[in-house]
């Protein structure tokens, strides 16, 4: 079933091929590359990235920082299952390491799973701890193969209800200690080891599985062949799930309940009578069908969010500058509904098309000004229209009001919001080595500068209290969040030179509950790609700048927890 069997016969040449699927996620892509090598240490190793026909950069990136990993570039995404297989087809490794572009390991990662393996013979497949960026369990990270029942108690929500319950809970074992080696069904996709005598005799992934499934499908297959596979929590990644599926134009949650679809009936559950597993498996697909039906449409309403937040507000200006002008407002009848609907429908059409064609609902959608500028281009229109559609037109005057109630109010909220995400924001800079400094010394020479440097951050108490360059350095010997509400951090910086990647995951954590941004800068020494805008090269691990709830969280919390500030 549209399984690639093309397997490599060479010799391995190496202890481990680690394989990277990536399809536009430049930044998280060169922020793994890294961490792999410092995960490297001890091992004879290859990385393989198969990109997947990205358009931001990360093409040239690989080429340019990392000539050393075997890139291999389509000229279309072919999905995730095939484009693994196209590194399969051609790895040296013992092992290969199927490793997601949107996950951080840690420097121990890598060779503690190959000493595992190689100290467990019968394990064909093995995962460790997945971690969400707040630091949570990443429940895919072991699961069990879904049957009707235990796919039952997921999509109704009762797993989540009774997640210790050892049937409630069989979807995502949540009854099992998170800290204990487990034999299970499957690990997440996300980041796995698998033997390579277990390849050549499973074969590759199907790849009928676009993306979502393939790997629950392959573990499976694994298992039937009688191989084990292994969660394995002696250590952790940070995985950011579905950043590619946010860029790839998909809908995933439609690609997902279509895997879910495949899998059920490729490997159908043949115990029990047959009546049962209709009946059962009926109830499952029908279950799939209407929570993929309220996934997509929960997306598309948040998708649509922006654009009726203006919807109501174009047409209440209209409703109230008609109210000022005129001293009432004309009862709705079956006479005055066509009217209504013309006018109200003209104005929302040409206001809104400005908006869009202003990108206000893109890269623009909390700029003021464009807001500005669209209505005043749609203002024009529609005073325009008034000239031909007189038996609908409203006076001048009520449309100049609408104009200047939606400048007001359209406009108005995306300048307070882009008050809130888009002042200078108070940075915190890690480690006061070399890196640091330079760091420091690099945002202190921008022109337009978007950071206040409010300290860099160090465990030394020979240093702590210091200053350098007139910046204070203050005690990382303590609790992150009190260093952060107390100064009213905004965003954390730090180089990956001054601290490890065990580190930078604490720091990830830390960062994602409390709602403060967090950056990697580049490397020192690596050339400067043309693609990147910034006076640094920022890698964005956790960004809150273009969220404003997580702004008013993060004011909420200090304010109860500062009240007399």
């Amino acid at each position: 079933r549209g399984m690639s069997m093309g397997l490599t016969v060479n010799t391995p040449s190496v202890d481990l091929s680690v394989i990277i699927v990536s399809y536009n996620v430049r930044d998280f892509l060169e922020a793994l590359l890294r961490s792999i090598e410092r995960a490297m240490d001890g091992l004879t190793s290859e990385v393989i990235v198969v990109d997947n026909a990205s358009t931001d950069g990360s093409v040239e990136m690989v080429r340019a920082h990392y000539p050393a990993v075997r890139l291999i570039q389509n000229p279309e995404n072919r999905g995730f299952a095939a484009a693994n297989n196209q590194a399969l087809a051609v790895y040296r490794g013992r092992y290969a390491c199927l490793v997601n572009p949107d996950v951080l390991i840690q420097e121990d990662t890598l060779r503690t799973m190959v000493e595992f393996m190689d100290t467990h013979p019968d394990v064909g497949a093995a995962g460790c701890k997945v971690l969400n960026p707040d630091g949570t369990l990443q429940l895919a990270c072991r699961r069990s193969i879904p049957t009707p029942l235990s796919a039952f108690f997921k999509l109704t929500g009762l797993s989540r209800v009774f997640p210790k319950h050892r049937m409630m809970g069989a979807y995502n074992l949540t009854y099992l200690d998170p800290d204990a080696v487990q034999d299970v069904d499957a690990v997440s996709g996300s980041f796995m080891v698998v033997r390579r005598d277990t390849i050549a005799r499973v074969g590759l992934l199907d790849e009928s599985f676009f993306m979502y499934g393939e790997d629950l499908d392959w573990l499976y297959r694994m298992r039937q062949s009688g191989w084990r596979v292994c969660y394995v929590p002696a250590t952790r990644i940070i995985h950011y799930k579905g950043e590619s599926t946010k860029r790839s134009g998909r809908w995933p949650s439609i690609d997902f309940y279509r895997a879910m679809y495949i899998f059920a009936r490729k490997h159908r559950p043949t115990q029990g009578t047959r009546l049962l597993t209709v009946l059962v498996g009926g109830l499952v697909m029908t279950g799939i069908v209407l929570k993929a039906g309220c996934s997509i449409a929960a997306n598309a309403l948040r998708r649509a969010a922006l654009p009726l937040i203006d919807l109501t507000a174009i047409n209440a200006a209209l409703l109230v500058a008609t109210l000022i002008r005129v001293g009432r407002l004309t009862p709705l009848t079956a006479d005055t509904l066509t009217p209504y609907v013309v006018v109200h429908g003209t104005y929302s059409a040409v206001w809104m098309g400005c908006l869009y064609l202003y990108d206000l609902y893109g890269h623009r959608r909390y700029s003021a000004l464009s807001a500005a500028l669209a209505l005043s281009v749609g203002f024009v229109v529609i005073a325009a229209l008034t000239y031909f559609t007189r038996e609908y037109a409203f006076s001048r005057a009520i449309v100049l009001l609408s104009w200047g109630i939606n400048v007001g109010v359209v406009a108005g909220w995306r300048q307070v919001v882009s008050l809130l995400v888009g002042a200078r924001r108070r940075a915190l800079i890690v480690g006061t080595d070399d890196a640091g400094v330079g760091i420091l010394a690099r945002l202190q020479r921008e022109t337009r500068p978007g950071y206040d440097v409010i300290g860099l951050l160090d465990t030394d108490p020979a240093r702590i209290g210091t200053r350098i360059q007139g910046v204070p350095v203050l005690n990382g010997n303590g609790l992150l969040s009190e260093t952060l509400d107390a100064h009213r951090v905004d965003e954390v910086i730090v180089a990956t030179s001054s601290v490890s990647y065990q580190e930078i995951l604490q720091l990830i954590s830390s960062c994602t509950r409390l709602g403060v941004g967090l950056k990697l800068v580049a490397q020192p020494g690596l050339p400067r790609l043309p693609a990147s805008g910034n006076h640094l090269d920022l890698i964005s691990l956790v960004d809150v700048g273009a969220d404003p709830l997580a702004h008013c969280r993060k004011l909420i919390r200090r304010v109860l927890r500062n009240p007399s500030e």
